[in-house]
């Protein structure tokens, strides 16, 4: 095997040395099991990465081009043309290896420069951590507590007034009547009838541009779309019935004025079949009436669930 064979072979088993330490780790630590979710900051260690790598490489090319060159140079035995053939090659494996050297400096400085919020400088070459982004909503958060009596409600949320909630409905579809009859509890119908005026004023056709939350609620009792759970995605019998006897799984993107998923909420019994779910829990829903307290605005709504579950 000549020297060029050699030069090549050892190429090829640099380059292929990478593939069996990737396959264990991965070029960026996300996405599998134990680590976090990919994000765009993981795009940035992929380049940083590979840069790496081809700096790694390239510089054991370089180092073999030297040993090759110095090799010619001892062998040449007086001969002026493989002496110069052996100098041109050490000045271009030098000059090579800067500019590779230049280009990772500048590509990584670069890249850092995207990333960086101190002002005390970069840091260590070659070492860009990514940590997990806040993820901007419109939606209302949910309280991680089941809302049952005025005592958990003012540890949850902090004092409300419960002389401050309007009276329950007397009649229509609102009222605590009817709820009882549509399923729910004495308790439930007391508290949700009186909620129903703050959210929607009792209201089949109201929206959130009529709450200014921003989101996808819709109906009497502003039922959100967009989580994954039945309740929120009206994946319900009466929703179903609602929806001509066509089963529905409501998301954000099914917001559209006349969509299917807008004329199920605006339907009474889909709705407040919805609010029960809600109520009662499911998979994925913690019960109780923090469904409708997580937003700052929903002081009503929590002195109507002092009011009537205290």
């Amino acid at each position: 095997m000549n020297t060029r064979q050699w030069f090549y072979s050892g190429v090829a088993v640099c380059l292929n040395i990478p593939m069996f330490v990737y396959a264990q780790q991965g070029l960026v630590p996300c996405g599998r099991a134990g680590q976090a979710d990919c994000q765009t900051c993981h795009v940035v260690q992929l380049v940083s990465g590979v840069n790496a790598w081809l700096v790694g490489i390239l510089s054991i090319v370089a180092a073999i081009l030297f040993v090759i060159a110095g090799f010619r140079l001892v062998t040449s035995n007086g001969n002026s043309s493989v002496l110069q053939d052996a100098k041109n090659m050490i000045i271009n494996a030098a000059i090579g290896f800067v500019i590779v050297l230049a280009a990772w400096l500048l590509l990584d400085l670069f890249m850092k420069s995207l990333l960086s919020d101190t002002e005390q400088g970069l840091g260590p070459w070659n070492e860009i951590a990514c940590t997990d982004q806040p993820v901007a909503t419109t939606e209302p958060r949910k309280l991680d507590i089941e809302i049952l009596d005025a005592a958990a409600l003012t540890q949850a949320i902090g004092y409300v007034d419960p002389s401050l909630a309007p009276e329950a409905y007397s009649a229509g579809d609102c009222s605590v009547a009817n709820l009882q009859a549509n399923g729910f509890t004495a308790q439930q119908a007391q508290v949700m009838s009186c909620i129903a005026q703050p959210e929607s004023g009792c209201d089949n056709n109201a929206d959130a541009s009529n709450n200014g939350l921003g989101s996808t609620a819709r109906g009497v009792f502003q039922i959100v779309y967009g989580y994954s759970d039945k309740c929120h995605s009206l994946r319900l019998p009466e929703c179903t019935a609602a929806n001509g006897g066509v089963p529905l799984n409501c998301g954000k993107s099914d917001d559209t004025p006349g969509s299917a998923c807008n004329r199920a909420a605006s339907n009474f019994t889909c709705n407040a079949a919805a609010a029960r779910c809600l109520l009662n829990g499911a998979p994925g829903v913690k019960p109780g009436f923090q469904h409708w307290l997580a937003d700052s605005r929903a002081s009503t709504q929590a002195s109507c669930v002092a009011r009537y579950a205290g």
